[in-house]
């Protein structure tokens, strides 16, 4: 079956098809005739270019250069010295006729359904075609809109007028089909959408989240403990919102009951489960005075900050889903946490600031014990800006170095970051650097970030000098001429390329432990539909993909915190216009069976034969 090898890439041209797909083919005169073949429908579709009377209306644009330029049936024609898209006048016979009255209903058994429709009466030539195929689309929401559903999406391709899918829809999610009519000859297009069908079986909210786990922690330097809470995303049959973490003060006796709850669960029979589900239910922080953050759906993972030494904590988290009905919550899942005795040798000093916002003195080493670490004896200078943000260390002074010639690796490690900050954000968490010398400039640090510095001798594992060292934010730190920052004047600013990057400050007004999360809202003009993504308090910045091209969008940035929402900010940005010499199957969605957004390993689509994928691609182009 070498007259596939070119369904497996697309080309913008046949001359590339036939030296990239065809070239190690036994069969080059079967492959060359599909690459002629995907060439010639994507450069003509069916119908003709209806005529304009008023051409002037037309500026001198070139939206399209061939057919398959345009969206599913429209052709590419030239108006003057414009080229647009539009739909063609007059009716192939060959076609096949658009499939009407799209019924869904759903089988007995669960999550499946039967999709049918009714064609016109086919004529003889209609009927001596190879194959008259059927491309079956769906699109669905979480409301019956149209408007606010997915983008339409390839599920199955049949020879018969109707198909089943089974264990594909989930429950909660309102769906349409629509069906398209395919030939060798092409397609008319699709049918009108159904009316929207949701399963019998209602959404269930998501199970609690698994394997609930603690990370690391860290003594800060105020002598409190920070501690990573970390988890695997539950089941749901909606897609998760976000998440909700919440701590409270415990006590070490309601720990141990617990945990003693789960591993008696860990042995016991069903029926005894059942018991202990209910005894379970008097587990949880309601009521007491707790802390909470809104972790997005797409992080696992979230730092506890702030927990007092010697002290045990009950962790609560559970995940919320948008439904038909209104929000749901699901059930919760408990963790504690025990925190460590805090000793002063424990706790990292920092430089004392003045009113100007510079160190008073140079940041120290923290008192290790002497024979592990020799003396620690080290200047590390105040982190400048000079093309890159840098600083500049010596351990003159220190046992380390010696009148003996020495090579010394030095390595600076990125620990906690405040502020990120899109132009001056090192992607590189480790520094590393071999010198002769006792001194080092160490390059390419991040802004307003901890780092941890470690001095040890070439071919020695053992660190002989270690402190650590901290960099202020891009406004408060000295340069050498003007640094390009981010600032309160720009609070809000977007990189747009294929996706769109947005970044913001934090606003100073607002003490940094009041702000439990950020709320960004993306709208356009020309939808109706708002793109809400909760956000937790130490990230500022959201991604977009899969923006409607040359449409301009307002992203509003609100804080969330503990008396309300805070003030909000906003900017304006524009997509980039879509790219004629894309992909070819990318520009048209439905142009290939792709990947469903679902969790459907058991699904069998069909299988195609050569002309089956051939014809497809003729009937969407």
């Amino acid at each position: 079956m070498k007259c596939t090898e070119p369904c497996r890439e697309t080309f913008t041209d046949a001359n590339s098809c036939k030296e990239s797909a065809c070239k190690d083919t036994l069969d080059n005169i079967a492959c060359e005739k599909s690459c002629d073949y995907l060439q010639r429908i994507y450069t003509e579709k069916p119908g003709a270019c209806p005529k304009i009377k008023n051409q002037s209306n037309y500026e001198c644009t070139a939206l399209c250069h061939l057919d398959g330029d345009c969206p599913e049936t429209a052709k590419c024609c030239s108006y003057g010295c414009s080229r647009q898209c539009v739909l063609p006048k007059g009716r192939d016979p060959r076609l096949l006729p658009i499939p009407g009255t799209i019924s869904v209903q759903e089988r007995k058994r669960k999550r499946s359904i039967i999709i049918r429709w009714v064609m016109q009466k086919l004529t003889r030539e209609q009927n001596a075609a190879n194959s008259n195929l059927y491309v079956v689309q769906w699109r669905w929401g979480l409301h019956p809109d149209g408007d606010s559903m997915t983008e339409w999406q390839t599920v199955t391709v049949r020879n018969k007028p109707y198909a089943i899918l089974k264990h594909l829809l989930s429950p909660g999610r309102y769906y349409q089909f629509r069906v398209g009519a395919v030939s060798v000859h092409g397609s008319l297009g699709f049918s009108q959408p159904s009316l929207p069908f949701k399963l019998s079986k209602e959404a269930r909210a998501p199970s609690s989240p698994r394997d609930i786990s603690l990370g690391a922690s860290k003594l800060t330097p105020i002598g409190l403990w920070n501690q990573i809470v970390q988890w695997t995303p539950p089941a749901s049959d909606l897609p998760i919102k976000n998440y909700q973490l919440s701590w409270a003060v415990s006590s070490a006796s309601e720990a141990n009951a617990f945990e003693e709850m789960m591993r008696r669960r860990a042995t016991l029979t069903t029926h005894e489960k059942r018991s202990l589900d209910e005894e379970e239910e008097a587990w949880g922080i309601d009521g007491r005075d707790r802390h909470s953050v809104i972790v997005p759906s797409h992080t696992t993972q979230s730092e506890l900050s702030g927990l007092f030494p010697n002290s045990v904590y009950i962790v609560e988290i559970h995940a919320s889903v948008d439904s038909s009905e209104g929000e749901l919550h699901g059930e919760k899942g408990i963790i504690f946490v025990r925190t460590l005795n805090a000793t002063t040798s424990d706790i990292v000093k920092e430089a004392p600031i003045d009113e100007t916002g510079f160190d008073l003195a140079v940041p120290t080493a923290s008192e290790e014990d002497d024979d592990a670490n020799y003396d620690n004896n080290i200047d590390i200078q105040t982190p400048f800006f000079d093309g890159e943000l840098q600083t500049s260390v010596n351990w003159i002074n220190s046992r380390a170095c010696s009148p003996e010639k020495k090579t010394f690796v030095v390595t600076a490690k990125r620990g906690t970051c405040r502020e990120y900050q899109f132009n001056q954000h090192s992607d590189t968490p480790i520094q590393e650097m071999r010198v002769d010398e006792c001194s080092a400039t160490i390059r390419g640090l991040t802004f307003d970030c901890d780092y941890t510095l470690e001095i040890r001798e070439a071919g020695d594992s053992k660190v002989i000098i270690t402190t650590t060292f901290s960099t202020k934010p891009c406004d408060a730190t000295p340069a050498h001429g003007a640094i390009p920052c981010l600032s309160l004047a720009t609070p809000v600013f977007c990189i747009v390329h294929a996706t769109v990057s947005c970044h913001w400050v934090r606003d100073r007004g607002i003490t940094a432990d009041t702000v439990i999360g950020y709320r960004a809202a993306l709208s356009s003009p020309v939808r109706d539909d708002t793109n809400i993504t909760i956000l937790p308090p130490q990230t500022r910045e959201v991604h977009y993909e899969n923006l409607v091209p040359s449409t301009m969008y307002t992203l509003q940035i609100q804080p969330i915190t503990n008396r309300g929402m805070g003030k909000a900010l906003s900017t304006n940005f524009v997509t980039h216009a879509r790219i004629l010499d894309e992909n070819v199957i990318e520009r048209f969605p439905g142009g290939e069976i792709i990947e469903l957004p679902l969790e459907a390993s058991s699904i069998s689509l069909l299988p195609l034969s050569t002309s089956v994928l051939l014809i497809l691609l003729a009937g969407l182009l």
